[in-house]
């Protein structure tokens, strides 16, 4: 975790147990921008080290804007609610149930 005052950053990442090793391998990054000139140029940023992903429908994680990329690595999401700006990489996509689940953990 990373803190100042114009930005609070924080990684994270979850790995297969050893006991199961079939669980999905993430990685996310939540930054909570604290001055909004910084909100535009912090989306770019975002947006730009996904590849340039598709806007999607933001509905199943509960935020205000979804942004979409699939390859053969995995799948990409940038997600903005209000303040917060999140950058997900899955190996495999979530069920809208699960983007439900995980936006209550990242949106808090």
């Amino acid at each position: 975790e990373q803190r100042s005052p114009l930005v609070m950053h924080r990684v994270a990442f979850q790995r297969p147990r050893l006991d199961n090793l079939f669980r999905e391998e993430l990685r996310y990054v939540i930054a909570d921008i604290k001055l909004g000139l910084l909100w535009q140029p912090s989306l770019d940023y975002y947006l730009q080290e996904a590849g340039a992903p598709v806007e999607s429908d933001p509905a199943p994680w509960s935020c205000d804007r979804a942004w979409r990329r699939a390859d053969e690595f995995g799948i990409t999401y940038v997600l903005a609610k209000d303040r917060t700006l999140v950058y997900l990489e899955l190996e495999t996509d979530f069920t809208d149930t699960q983007k439900t689940m995980a936006a209550e953990k990242l949106f808090g």
